[in-house]
């Protein structure tokens, strides 16, 4: 069994991933993701700094934001998995779009504070940590197990080529638009995201009426 899924694998090809339809609503969705990070990834560190003025104050941000990661997320593969995986995604990625968008609003405003700041980080941080498993756990449900080699690779090689672009581009939309716009276009990448995965047929059911 184990040298006829091998004989499969190595008989498949990179364009044979585009006959998973679903898995590749999966990608177009990672993709965008990345790209939002990619620029918010500059953006937010200049927000952090000509908020409060001190070098000190992004490193705590940032510890900030790796902390749930850590908290956790060893546990957020068995919180998620009685859910369905795309609507823990779905939620996730909304969850983070609000709280980005609300960071940069309130930015824009000259409404936003240091503590605050730490809030809306903590609470993205959070939700990404529940939609990391579930979008791991919902592969094998969206792409036949012969083209897994392949299709890691080419997730790998999308979100590689979608941060290059975000990082490239991020200094060019800031020039002109501004940070808090920046930040805003992140806000609306978790947002493109979430329409693209409530695209996806998984085939999931949930358990006990959960997600």
């Amino acid at each position: 069994m184990v040298l006829q899924e091998q004989r499969r694998a190595k008989a498949h090809r990179y364009r044979d991933l585009l006959t998973q339809k679903e898995y590749m609503k999966l990608m177009a969705a990672n993709a965008v993701n990345r790209y939002g990070d990619s620029i918010d990834m500059i953006a937010f560190s200049l927000m952090v700094y000509q908020l409060t003025g001190s070098a000190s104050w992004v490193a705590v941000i940032f510890g900030v934001n790796a902390l749930p990661s850590i908290l956790f997320q060893p546990f957020a593969g068995a919180i998620v998995e009685g859910m369905n995986k795309r609507y823990v995604m779905a939620a996730a990625d909304i969850g983070r779009g609000l709280a980005v968008a609300a960071t940069a609003i309130l930015f824009m405003l000259g409404l936003l504070q240091p503590w605050l700041l730490l809030l809306l980080t903590f609470m993205n941080s959070t939700l990404e940590s529940l939609r990391i498993p579930a979008g791991l756990a919902i592969i094998p449900r969206l792409l036949q197990k012969s083209m897994y080699p392949h299709g890691i690779a080419f997730n790998t090689t999308l979100k590689k080529m979608m941060e290059l672009i975000g990082l490239g581009s991020a200094a060019a939309i800031i020039g002109m638009f501004g940070l808090g716009t920046a930040i805003l276009i992140d806000a609306a990448t978790f947002i493109i995201s979430a329409a693209l995965i409530l695209g996806i047929d998984s085939k999931e059911k949930s358990i006990s009426g959960r997600l």
